[in-house]
């Protein structure tokens, strides 16, 4: 691995959740607002906010645990060769993910703007939005995590981390379907012929 792809990929592992807490924080100053809200709404079932819990875990540990791979490189071998150098990845697809992942993240994020919830929102969404990222998919937040976290897996690629790469997929789809249910109810027609056109993660080939 170059010298310039390494400091590339260590760019976006460590600066993609880094400017996400940041624009978390300038957000809630802002509105004034909690942003992560209330999993006490009726679309939340005891299964879906344990697992969305979970998902917020599992982005926890597997940041902290290529933050810590990338810090300590090869001193951690307990968790699979962490090595940059010999852990044979393929590094342009790496780039690609986390790049993409990344797009995704915060231009989906960005494109909310004070609207932003990691779960349902206080009093209702104010708005549905389906331009822009959510013209391409309902979730693209979502999407990008997944891209990232996936990205970062070719970089720690470990049992537990897989592990943990799978509860978050999970917990987050269980909290996309309390979403798409809270959306239901909130803008009922309008969001069941977005829902009808526009996929979940993937665009669909067939309108």
């Amino acid at each position: 691995m170059s010298p310039l792809t390494r400091i590339i990929l260590r760019s976006f592992v460590i600066g993609a959740p880094t400017t996400l807490v940041v624009f978390e924080l300038v957000v809630y100053l802002r509105s004034k607002r909690h942003l992560v809200g209330h999993l006490n709404n009726s679309s939340y079932t005891p299964f879906r906010k344990l697992m969305a819990v979970a998902s917020l875990v599992a982005v926890v540990v597997m940041y902290l645990a290529v933050l810590a791979a990338l810090v300590f490189e090869h001193g951690i071998r307990d968790l699979g060769d962490l090595g940059l150098e010999g852990i044979g990845v393929m590094p342009y697809l790496t780039l690609a993910l986390t790049g993409l992942g990344l797009i995704f993240l915060l231009g989906s994020m960005l494109q909310l703007g004070r609207g932003l919830r990691f779960f349902l929102p206080e009093g209702g969404a104010a708005r549905l939005v389906t331009s822009g990222f959510y013209a391409f998919c309902r979730n693209p937040v979502s999407l990008g995590l997944i891209l990232l976290f996936t990205g970062m897996f070719l970089i720690v690629p470990s049992a537990l981390y897989l592990v943990v790469l799978v509860i978050f997929v999970l917990g987050n789809h269980q909290r996309v379907l309390a979403e798409e249910d809270h959306l239901t109810e909130t803008f009922g027609a309008d969001y069941a012929v977005y829902r009808r056109r526009v996929g979940r993660y993937l665009p669909r080939l067939r309108r």
